[in-house]
């Protein structure tokens, strides 16, 4: 701990009790874990406090509130939450030592405006705008302080809307990295240049995953819809090692465009192809997609391109009749 200024009231009352307000809190970023550090779950007393400044490091993070208690070795956390004008973190869960170290713990992430909740996080101008929330249940072996990912196991939903990724280089932020598709080589960004060159802007962006042992993968395909293309993300990672097994498939999104173009030669022909379009909902962006089997691990992914698949439009009634 660099930093505390406030009023804690310690109560020794079965394993004791800290309560109180502070005003500010910084606590170290470490990486260093140590067999002690993970013992102080059999001594842990119940807490109930919040702090008005809360840093890890140097990122601030907002207001933190934090009610728990511990019940003979079960350190129950009732509630553990975090705001700031950016977003929030609500939690619950608890951390037990029966025999061995087991920790359960549910979520709900949301960001106000995942451009400066993710500044806040160390990733600077890594999205522009956007809202999103990540809600999930996830267990594993080992303490609350530190997820041990070969035991992770569990379930995600996330969604996000109204935002754009920024050009970010090969690593940073790692599944950010791999959800905005930045990382991946030049071959894709050559098929869709208009679409990469600036990052790839989204309308939403929707995904069930569920985690087992470290490995997460797709309850159905991750859509990520966009004004310029609809992206489907679908397969596997591997959380420990970094590393992938997911197939993209990637549709540009041409109908407006072919219909505007159209009526520019021919109007009627235009205006008929606008409506078709609309009727149809858009057959003309699924007319093609480009699918991509991509493996490798996160900073340096390898990419084979299946080509491109023509989509059949669907068969109408009638013509369902005809012999």
């Amino acid at each position: 701990m660099r930093e505390a200024t406030g009023e804690l009231l310690w109560r020794s009352a079965g394993d004791g009790l800290v309560e109180g307000r502070l005003k500010r809190l910084v606590l170290q970023q470490t990486t260093e874990t140590s067999d002690a550090g993970t013992q102080m779950i059999n001594s842990l007393p119940g807490m109930n406090f919040t702090v008005d400044d809360f840093y890890v490091g140097e990122k601030a993070l907002g207001q933190l509130e934090v009610k728990a208690r511990n019940e003979k070795g079960i350190w129950q956390l009732e509630n553990l939450g975090i705001k700031n004008p950016d977003g929030y973190l609500k939690g619950k869960g608890n951390w037990q030592n029966l025999g061995k170290h087991l920790t359960h713990l549910e979520f709900e992430l949301g960001a106000n405006d995942i451009g400066k909740m993710l500044t806040r996080l160390g990733y600077v101008d890594a999205v522009r705008r956007g809202q999103a929330k990540m809600t999930g249940g996830l267990d594993w072996e080992g303490p609350l302080t530190t997820i041990h990912y070969p035991t992770l196991t569990g379930n995600l939903n996330v969604s996000a809307e109204k935002g754009q990724f920024n050009k970010l280089e090969p690593g940073i932020g790692k599944l950010l990295g791999l959800i905005s598709l930045q990382s991946l080589p030049r071959r894709l960004t050559l098929d869709f240049r208009d679409v990469f060159s600036d990052g790839l802007a989204f309308d939403s962006i929707e995904g069930k995953l569920v985690v087992k042992k470290g490995i997460m993968r797709t309850v159905e395909p991750l859509r990520i819809k966009g004004p310029a293309a609809q992206i489907e993300m679908q397969g596997e990672t591997d959380l420990k090692n970094e590393t992938q097994n997911m197939r993209v498939t990637v549709r540009p999104e041409i109908g407006g465009a072919a219909a505007m173009g159209a009526a520019i030669v021919h109007p009627v022909v235009g205006v008929a192809t606008l409506v078709a379009n609309t009727i149809l909902r858009d057959p003309l962006n699924r007319l093609f997609s480009y699918r991509y089997q991509v493996t490798g691990s996160w900073s340096d992914p390898q990419v084979d391109k299946e080509g491109q698949k023509e989509v059949k439009p669907p068969v109408t009634p009638e013509e369902g009749k005809k012999p």
